[in-house]
């Protein structure tokens, strides 16, 4: 581990045990009501770490201090994009952690307190599991994204107001993806077949790559 990324993993170390917790807790929440908007918008909010970290060392004036350290910009740079994979990874891990409890505490107590019943949730659920497979996918491009622009436009408050809003609009469209209302039409978009799945991976892939290359680009191109 560089330790560009061991600091930026430092720095945030706290952020992400809160926004962990939230999500786990939104997800056992999600399972008791059987509604997950809020869910999809906070998983996007769980892709932010990285572009938290940069802004961080901006306002602290780090990032031109480690410019003259014994470092490269591929470390500097790549040490914010694993951060965005691993803020994401973790967001999906405890999206799946909190189904799983609030799945068991339902069977456990046998629907009493209105909770749902036995046979209304599943503890392991595949359809679950595509679905925030599939955000999980849309917060790391966002993310991605986010930090492609920060590296472009680091001193332009009109962008960071743009990133800002990219974030709401994809929070705001993974909350509807989720929110499975049968009445309403957003209820075929909450089931994510395989095929899209895939597809979706091999696009999000290319796009992540895609914004760490121009993000290196960007990097040692606008020095201060």
């Amino acid at each position: 581990m560089n330790g560009s990324l061991k600091k930026a993993l430092n720095d945030t170390r706290g952020f992400a045990i809160y926004l962990s917790v939230f999500i786990t807790f939104l997800n056992i929440m999600g399972v008791f009501g059987k509604n997950y908007s809020s869910v999809g918008f906070v998983m996007i909010f769980g892709g932010i770490l990285a572009s938290v970290a940069l802004e961080s060392d901006r306002l602290r004036g780090w990032e031109g201090f480690e410019r003259m350290l014994p470092v490269s910009s591929k470390q500097v740079v790549g040490s914010k994009f694993i951060m965005a994979a691993v803020s994401s990874g973790l967001s999906f891990v405890c999206a799946i952690l909190g189904h799983i409890i609030g799945g068991a505490v339902c069977k456990a107590i046998g629907g009493k307190y209105d909770l749902p019943s036995p046979g209304e949730v599943t503890v392991i659920d595949a359809e679950f599991l595509r679905l925030i497979s599939f955000i999980s996918l849309i917060a790391l491009v966002v993310s991605a994204l986010l930090l492609m622009i920060l590296y472009r436009f680091k001193n332009n408050t009109f962008m960071r107001f743009t990133t800002a809003l990219l974030c709401v609009i994809s929070g705001c469209v993974c909350g509807l993806l989720v929110n499975d209302d049968e009445d309403g039409f957003t209820g075929p978009l909450s089931r994510v077949s395989g095929t899209t799945l895939l597809v979706t991976l091999l696009i999000s892939v290319c796009l992540f790559t895609l914004c760490t290359v121009l993000a290196l680009k960007f990097y040692d191109k606008y020095k201060d």
